[in-house]
């Protein structure tokens, strides 16, 4: 008689620099849009949670702050980078993911220490190049190599890539644009590109036998564990960074209502808040005669309609909260609300 395999499942946390595809990759792992993401550097404060699950696995998906280097002096700084960390030192299995198209090394070799040191002593670490798509196969296998070789050299513990026994699913495609370094020997660097669906899908497969044999921590429907409010938020920071200069999107948080109604038609009504820290940003975020505002709710209801269902209606205003960036205790409370408590810990 067949025995029916185990379940699997761990929290997986994606770190590097910021602006390296984090976010990208999490929305392209769980097969849809759940974290705003920009060319700007730092769009992530929180760790949030993306969840895929197969028939036998559950693989928790935690984006995190990027890492920045040197003693952080401002709250928010302080307080992304508290998240960073923690997420290190609470996930089953760490990504430590590098930009192809900015690889600078030499730069990373303390956000390298920092994850080594706070990641517990058991928990595995990959090594993955963002991006891949953007560049030709030759380039992007010499900085793989590159990247093989400096891990190596680097003056620390040996790094652990353990895998527990084969995940039970069919094996992995092989692929030499997937796995750059294959040989027992030499730590395999991943190249991914959140573009190739088939190379997401080969690379989540990979990710399964590295997750310990565990019953899933949330109901196999959900694909975050944060509150629709905060998704919402998150939509509506992604089109202030875009639409807007110099510290204005540092310097702003985003509060969210919801409420929902059946008749006429399913209906999802949303009433944003962005808060700024100056009265000369509340200004700029609403533009002339309004039309920066109008532009922002805008070009959020497309993203909105693809993770809520029905028609939406989003209503948007602009509240000064003076200086609110800089009290440390009013930092954490914004960096720490709207999240849903899993079922169990994920550590």
């Amino acid at each position: 008689m067949n025995q029916q395999p185990q379940q699997r499942c761990g929290s997986i946390a994606i770190v590097g620099q910021p602006n390296a595809g984090k976010s990208t990759l999490v929305n392209a792992m769980i097969g849809a849009k759940i974290i705003g993401i920009s060319r700007r550097p730092e769009t992530t404060r929180q760790q949030i949670i993306g969840i895929c699950t197969t028939n036998h696995a559950q693989l928790i998906f935690m984006d995190t702050p990027g890492l920045l280097t040197g003693t952080q002096t401002t709250a928010i700084s302080q307080s992304t980078q508290q998240h960073a960390t923690r997420t290190a030192s609470e996930a089953d299995l760490l990504i430590y993911l590098f930009d192809c198209t900015k690889l600078a090394l030499a730069h990373q070799t303390e956000l390298l220490h920092t994850v080594i040191h706070h990641k517990r002593p058991t928990t595995p670490i990959l090594f993955a190049l963002s991006k891949t798509d953007r560049l030709k196969r030759p380039v992007v296998w010499a900085q793989a190599q590159q990247v093989a070789t400096w891990i190596h050299q680097q003056p620390m513990p040996q790094v652990t890539t353990h895998q527990y026994d084969q995940a039970p699913s069919t094996p992995l495609p092989t692929s030499a644009l997937l796995k750059f370094a294959a040989e027992s020997t030499t730590t395999p660097i991943f190249g991914l590109s959140a573009k190739n669906k088939h190379c997401v899908s080969a690379f989540k497969h990979q990710l399964i036998s590295y997750l310990p044999q565990r019953s899933f921590l949330f109901p196999a429907n959900i694909l975050t564990n944060c509150s629709d409010e905060f998704i919402a938020a998150e939509m509506i920071r992604e089109q202030i960074f875009r639409k807007t200069a110099d510290e204005i999107p540092y310097q702003t948080y985003v509060t969210t209502t919801i409420k929902t109604q059946s008749r006429p038609q399913p209906t999802t009504i949303i009433h944003g808040t962005i808060h700024v820290a100056k009265k000369s940003h509340k200004g700029m975020i609403i533009g002339k005669q309004g039309q920066t505002l109008r532009r922002i709710r805008e070009d959020t209801e497309p993203t909105l309609k693809q993770y809520f269902t029905g028609r939406i209606v989003l209503r948007l205003w602009v509240k000064v909260v003076a200086n609110w960036h800089k009290n440390p205790r009013q930092v954490n409370e914004i960096m720490s609300q709207r999240f849903i408590t899993p079922s169990q810990d994920l550590a």
